[in-house]
C-alpha cells in the first residue's frame, strides 16, 4: 500500500506538475519579454515595468491554459503536456491570439 504525502490537505504528487508549470511559465515568460522588448519604445521606467509584468503574466497564463487543454482533451503524459505548454507559452499571448484570429478568418 502506497501512502501519499499530504500538505495542507493536498496530495503533493498532484501539485508537482503545477509547481513545474509555474517555473516553466515564469521562464518562458521572461524569454518572451526579452525577445519582444527590443521592438518597443518606452516613455519611462514605470511603463517598462508594466510591460514586463504583463508579458510574463500573459505567457504564464497561456502556459497554464495550454497545459489544461492538452491534459484534459488529449490525455497525454504529464511531462509531454508540460513541454507542449511551455512551447506555446514561449510564443506568448499576442502570437497565440494572432494565430487563432488568422485561423478563424480562414474558416469564415
Amino acid at each position: 500500500m502506497q501512502q501519499h504525502l499530504l500538505v495542507l490537505g493536498f496530495e503533493v504528487s498532484k501539485l508537482i506538475p503545477y509547481f513545474l508549470l509555474g517555473i516553466i511559465g515564469l521562464f518562458v515568460g521572461t524569454l518572451y519579454v526579452l525577445r519582444s522588448i527590443r521592438h518597443e519604445e518606452f516613455k519611462n521606467k514605470t511603463e517598462k515595468v508594466f510591460y514586463i509584468i504583463q508579458g510574463v503574466g500573459s505567457s504564464m497564463l497561456i502556459t497554464w491554459i495550454s497545459y489544461e487543454i492538452t491534459d484534459y482533451f488529449f490525455q497525454l503524459p504529464q511531462s509531454l503536456c508540460v513541454a507542449i505548454s511551455g512551447g506555446i507559452g514561449y510564443l506568448g499571448a499576442e502570437s497565440v491570439s494572432a494565430l487563432a484570429l488568422d485561423s478563424l478568418k480562414k474558416r469564415l
